[in-house]
């Protein structure tokens, strides 16, 4: 928690800070990763496929799940050690600390316990039928035809 400031940011990150214990950041950092993961493991798949067949995948794959696990290492660095000062000033910029105090006691009740309990379980499932929705969509077909066509415009095999 930051406490410098006049006393009124001082009480609004109080309020901040308390938010935050409710709302488990660190979870939320974790289904982040777990998301970015999970996105990328489709990539690689995709892009492996676009691969000749001669190639032989099995050394390369190994490669790519190494950098995938480097990233992922770095990610989790990254979100662990940037992601709470960040948050705490988005929320100190969008909401009064009468606000956040609302929050807080809405979170307190059972309904706030219920969706604080169901929202990592939520989010992983937008998120998930987010990625559905694109990979039934045109876009990943306009994404490889464009690759089809630069491959030929810069003579890549």
């Amino acid at each position: 928690m930051f406490t410098s400031g006049p006393p009124s940011d001082r009480a609004k990150a109080a309020v901040i800070d308390e938010l935050l214990k409710l709302i488990n950041v660190d979870q939320l950092i974790q289904a982040v990763i777990t998301q970015y993961r999970g996105a990328t493991e489709q990539q690689i798949e995709t892009m492996l496929d676009r691969l000749p067949i001669t190639l032989n995948r099995a050394p390369l794959m190994a490669d790519v799940r190494e950098l995938d696990k480097q990233v992922a290492d770095r990610l989790t660095d990254l979100l662990s050690s940037s992601y709470r000062p960040l948050v705490i000033k988005l929320y100190s910029e969008t909401f009064t600390t009468q606000e956040l105090t609302d929050v807080v006691a809405f979170y307190k009740t059972p309904s706030g316990h219920a969706l604080l309990a169901k929202q990592p379980e939520l989010l992983t499932k937008s998120i998930a039928a987010g990625q559905q929705l694109v990979r039934d969509s045109d876009i990943q077909k306009f994404i490889n035809d464009w690759v089809d066509r630069m491959k030929k415009k810069y003579s890549v095999q």
